[in-house]
């Protein structure tokens, strides 16, 4: 599990990255699948959570995004800056319990 930053053109997004292990190909999956049936709970506590499963770049994302991006005026970068940041503190409080759980770590 890694949590990342991504900035973009007109959008910013905070995510925790599920990716393969290559001695454990079945891991994302399941991982996945785990986080998943805890949606609802997830959602809750981090509203605007985007869920994607990439098959073709096998990785999967738990993401928050936030309007402004590179093309923003500068003006606004600290205002997007501090936007970004409070979506990781909630990503992060919201799944890294889960993450550390023994559930979770067997997969």
């Amino acid at each position: 599990m890694n949590y990342v930053y991504w900035v973009f053109k007109n959008h910013c997004r905070a995510e925790l990255r599920l990716s393969p292990d290559d001695r454990h190909p079945d891991r994302l999956g399941k991982r996945f699948a785990w986080l998943s049936r805890h949606r609802s709970e997830l959602d809750a506590k981090v509203p605007g959570l985007e869920w994607i499963s990439d098959d073709r770049h096998a990785v999967c994302r738990i993401c928050v995004e936030v309007v402004g991006g590179l093309l923003s005026p500068e003006r606004d970068w600290p205002s997007i800056q501090g936007k970004c940041i409070d979506a990781m503190i909630a990503l992060h409080a919201a799944t890294h319990a889960m993450g550390e759980s023994d559930d979770f770590a067997e997969l």
